[in-house]
């Protein structure tokens, strides 16, 4: 431990929230003072309260993604040096263009990290051969990620797992609907290629079974970094990796897409999303993302998959959408209308921005989100309603939160 680094304080911007518990117990541990910002725009806010000697900024965040909180960093009086850090090695020279003193890619090693830190704390370059160590360390670390994958992929593939899959159908079906646009695509690993192993809304072309060059298409990045990738806008992107690619030949204006990680770690493929043009898309937009694909990835493992053949899923689903329809009714604009009712005898409803969860035998959730007075419930589930909560201009998070919560225990 260095007693000099007592003092020191480290903002750590990262949306992952485990990461940035781990970052913080070993930084803690190291003799540095933590604090941590989920999103840019609460780093920025930081940066005035704290004044932090240096700040530990990933490159993907959905909203204000690092390079923007790099450009705005620019205007603050107190600018503190920015170790970038991303598993998206395409954000590294835009990153130390608008100014940051080193970019890092993950998985980060805490040894080599911790240097760099210190380094740039005491205003000094940051060592050559700790950068060479950090890249070196993450090329054996992928490819023995990518052979661990090719062995699950290999093992899962025996049980004909991505042959006619009607759970991950359901969830490639569930998502445009959910987002009201786009072609939902389920990609699994196959060598230098990817497999399409259920697709919903895409052109005639695409179809299960269909196998081509992963580096043909974001997925790639995806499985490469293990992250999600958040593309509201590629075409425009100031990384010519992402602005120049061929998905932007082929037509594509946005794009998401999250990993298929296994319990042990090996990424199978990803669960993504695309449009041909461009779209907003949110914190909690990519956290019902990230859901599903766990899901899909729970499915694939334990064969207990997220949502049934009417749509409806399961129990554990509902807090994730509780948290959905409290960020979005917290946002400017934003609405939320929870209800609880009687099963129907019917079809499920569906909607932009809806999700129904079975709470037990007795009753269901309707969770919406969006725009006010952009939906409403249906007439035809009458007296089936046992509950009601509209949710607007939330100021306390928490509060609606345990609200919403009581209402569906």
């Amino acid at each position: 431990m260095h007693g000099s680094d007592r003092m020191s304080l480290v903002l750590i911007v990262d949306d992952c929230e485990d990461l940035q518990e781990t970052l913080q117990m070993v930084l803690t541990d190291e003799g540095f003072e933590v604090a941590g910002a989920l999103d840019g725009q609460r780093g920025l806010q930081l940066v005035r309260d704290l004044h932090p000697h240096v700040v530990l900024l990933d490159m993907m965040m959905p909203e204000m993604d690092g390079l923007e909180f790099l450009s705005r960093l620019r205007s603050e009086p107190s600018r503190p040096p920015v170790v970038a850090n991303s598993g998206f090695d395409a954000y590294r020279d835009e990153a130390l263009r608008r100014g940051a003193v080193a970019f890092l890619r993950k998985p980060l090693s805490m040894e080599t990290l911790v240097r760099v830190l210190r380094s740039a704390i005491e205003e000094l370059a940051v060592p050559a051969d700790v950068l060479a160590q950090n890249a070196a360390g993450v090329e054996q670390e992928r490819q023995r990620a990518l052979e661990q994958s090719h062995r699950a992929v290999a093992q899962l593939d025996e049980k004909g797992m991505f042959r006619a899959c009607e759970g991950l159908r359901r969830i490639a079906r569930w998502l445009p609907a959910y987002f009201g646009f786009g072609t939902c695509l389920v990609h699994i690993l196959r060598d230098e290629d990817v497999c399409i192993a259920a697709v919903h809304n895409g052109p005639e072309q695409f179809y299960e079974g269909l196998q081509y060059p992963r580096d043909t298409v974001y997925c790639d990045d995806v499985m490469t970094a293990g992250s999600t990738l958040v593309l509201t806008d590629p075409e425009h992107h100031p990384s010519e990796h992402f602005s120049h690619h061929k998905e932007i030949v082929a037509g594509y204006r946005f794009y998401v897409g999250t990993p298929l990680t296994l319990s042990g770690g090996a990424v199978l493929g990803t669960l993504c999303l695309g449009d041909t043009i461009a779209h907003e898309f949110h914190t909690e937009d990519m956290h019902v993302l990230q859901s599903l694909g766990r899901g899909a990835v729970r499915g694939m493992e334990l064969g207990s998959w997220p949502l049934d053949e009417h749509g409806v899923f399961e129990s554990g689903y509902c807090q994730p959408f509780v948290d959905v329809v409290v960020e979005r009714a917290a946002r400017p604009g934003g609405a939320g209308v929870v209800l609880t009712i009687a099963p129907p005898c019917g079809p499920v409803p569906q909607a932009k921005g809806l999700a129904v969860v079975r709470l037990g035998e007795a009753r269901m959730a309707l969770l919406w989100s969006g725009m006010p007075g952009t939906w409403s419930p249906p007439e035809t589930l009458g007296e089936r309603v046992l509950g009601r909560f509209e949710l607007s201009e939330v100021r306390d998070e928490s509060a609606a939160r345990a609200r919403v919560q009581a209402m569906l225990s």
